[in-house]
């Protein structure tokens, strides 16, 4: 049987598959654990995930021996009602971090597995939330690497029959993703037809946002596989035909002037299909989620047999029939690296045209690229270098997009909005990429970021509020990946030097100084779990030009009107001094000496606090008597 589109299921058929599955679960999870599992409450669920989270990175191998217990219970977290948004982006990140596991260790998901997992996958994927459809993206581009890709295909062209305009949107990009990967036979195996089906929105979708995200699937097609394409996509109206020509000759002009080649030629080393009977037998074991969700006799499908925490359980009764002798699963190989890089480094180069459809064109190129390479570390190693460059030119593309956005609101305003977070979002949430990032462009990013953040247009905007969650969501990522030497130094001189946007603005400016210290507050907490990550004498030379840019005098004032930027600054000298104690003094040889003149005041706040801590650690020293003033105590965190 072909893959099925999944149905949506009434409240007791997911209440009859929670009880399945917490009966088949309860020999293999903790008890503890079991019962976050199953508890009525988000919170349960998502202490349950951190549980969940750390047994992944503890014992990832276990992952395979209950992936299909795992994958179940997020099907059922998927299909509810009104599910937290918070818990979902919780699950969906486990998800994406179980499966990039699975492909690290070279395994694959089961034909069962697949049938139970992908059609909620693609059903579910056009959450009405961006940051949530942004976390079903990175899924969704796992898949083919733990899954056959012309499968994962065929239960994207069930997600086509979507009621749900943005499944539909979400699905015709994953499409021409996979072209772009993997050739048109991808796509086409099994007697998939998807492109026939994305035909057919093209010519008769009413909506203007899906007709044109459909001719763009097909112009893909069309780059990929050149003329061939035409006899993929069936029956045409007349109008379409004459659209669609139109469009690829469009193309081949563009692909000639940009030295691309021509139609046709864009992926190499694409397997072909092997014809294999066992290949074309393979879509006879795929069955409706619900008759795997729900049949008592079919509990743990899938189960591999390496797992020993519990019973083994009683194997399907199709599986006791005698099989042909297994084949390797197919595998669709991606281009070489080099292939790839190249279509990596023209969506750069388009990224920085003067043009803003071109640029936002690039950007939604660079998504594909980066979710195409997850978990690929060859690849992420490549585009690495990239990464400061492709992050300045974004930071200096917000500004601009968004003000064309609140000038002339529209589709494409709104778009290149989120196109431009998401390309930033790519980076940031790939350590290896966001480790690349320089100090400059990151200082430049967090500039841009915050003043969106503080622009009270942006909320008033269409997807307005998704888009202040996308920007906190970045700021997040940013703060978490980023190398954080770098991240203390950006922070703390926007604190001393703040943008020419909210300078000049005494309420904006201290709207700006109060987001800047909450992102070093969540810094300042971790520092004593990342300290080996942070070069302790550029920070404390940091803090010391801080101090200086302020002299003397505007500390005591500041100090009397409990100055919020100052009181920070202090924070994060006190907890250095606590997390080494005495040894302190050998951190501060970025600083001036001791004895210039005016000394340096941080040398006092130093003193200042070892004076306060009897039990620091290290070798107390004989300390100097400060030529500075006497400074205020250093304050608690601010709040």
């Amino acid at each position: 049987r072909k893959p099925v589109k999944f149905e949506g299921m009434r409240d007791d058929e997911i209440k009859h598959a929670e009880d399945d599955l917490k009966a088949a679960s309860a020999p293999h999870v903790r008890a503890d654990v079991h019962a976050l599992l199953f508890g009525k409450d988000f919170r349960a669920h998502i202490q349950a995930v951190e549980h969940l989270e750390a047994a992944l990175s503890e014992s990832p191998d276990a992952v395979e021996g209950t992936l299909d217990l795992l994958l179940r219970w997020v099907v059922l977290r998927l299909c509810e009602q009104a599910p937290n948004t918070q818990s979902l982006l919780k699950v969906l990140d486990f998800t994406a971090d179980a499966l990039a596991v699975v492909k690290d260790r070279s395994a694959r998901l089961s034909e069962q597995e697949g049938a139970l997992f992908l059609p909620a996958l693609v059903d579910k994927c056009g959450h009405p939330m961006e940051a949530v459809r942004e976390k079903f993206r990175r899924i969704v581009r796992l898949v083919p690497g733990v899954f056959p890709a012309s499968k994962v295909a065929g239960y994207l062209v069930r997600g086509l029959d979507s009621k749900n305009t943005k499944t539909r949107l979400e699905v015709l990009d994953v499409v021409g993703s996979l072209m772009e990967r993997h050739g048109l036979d991808v796509v086409e195996r099994a007697g998939n037809r998807a492109l026939a089906e994305v035909a057919k929105l093209a010519d008769q979708a009413r909506d203007v946002g899906m007709r044109s995200a459909a001719l763009a699937c097909l112009v893909t097609a069309y780059k990929v596989g050149g003329d061939d394409a035409w006899r993929h996509l069936g029956r045409l109206s007349d109008s379409l035909r004459d659209a669609l020509e139109e469009k690829f000759a469009k193309a081949a002009r563009e692909m000639e002037r940009r030295n691309e080649g021509l139609p046709g030629g864009w992926t190499r080393g694409v397997e072909k299909p092997s014809g294999s009977p066992i290949a074309a037998m393979a879509s006879a074991v795929f069955r409706p989620v619900q008759a795997v969700v729900s049949t008592v006799s079919s509990v743990l499908p899938g189960r591999r047999q390496h797992a020993t925490s519990g019973p083994a359980p009683e194997p399907a009764p199709e599986e006791e029939e005698p099989a042909p002798e297994e084949e390797p699963p197919e595998r669709e190989e991606p281009p070489p690296v080099e292939v790839r890089l190249a279509g990596w480094t023209r969506s750069l180069d388009s990224v920085a045209s003067v043009s803003d459809a071109v640029a936002v064109e690039g950007m939604k190129s660079l998504c594909h690229e980066v979710m195409a390479a997850v978990g690929d570390g060859e690849m992420l190693s490549a585009m690495a270098p990239d990464s400061d460059r492709l992050v300045g030119l974004l930071a200096d593309r917000v500004s601009p997009i968004f003000d064309a956005a609140v000038a002339a609101p529209g589709p494409s305003t709104t778009r290149a909005c989120k196109y431009v977070l998401n390309t930033m979002m790519q980076v940031f949430q790939e350590p290896t990429l966001a480790a690349s990032v320089g100090e400059e462009n990151e200082r430049a990013t967090v500039a841009v970021l915050l003043e969106r953040l503080l622009d009270p247009n942006v909320p008033k905007m269409e997807e307005g509020p998704q888009l202040v969650k996308a920007l906190n969501v970045l700021m997040l990522k940013l703060l978490e990946h980023c190398p954080r030497t770098n991240s203390f130094r950006a922070l703390l001189r926007l604190l001393a030097d703040a943008p020419e946007s909210v300078a000049d603005e005494p309420a904006a400016l201290v709207k700006f100084h109060d987001l800047v210290v909450k992102c070093l507050i969540k810094l300042t907490k971790s520092l004593g779990q990342n300290l080996d990550a942070v070069n302790l004498p550029t920070l404390l030379g940091d803090v010391h030009a801080f101090f200086h840019s302020l002299g003397v005098d505007e500390i005591r004032r500041r100090g009397q009107c409990d100055d919020k930027p100052l009181r920070m600054v202090k924070t994060i000298l006190h907890e250095v001094c606590k997390l080494v104690g005495h040894d302190v003094w050998d951190a501060l040889s970025l600083c001036p000496p001791r004895d210039s003149n005016p000394t340096p005041i941080v040398y006092a706040y130093v003193e200042l606090n070892l004076q306060s801590m009897p039990d620091a650690p290290g070798e107390p020293r004989a300390a100097p008597s400060p030529k500075a003033p006497t400074p205020v105590k250093a304050a608690p965190t601010p709040k």
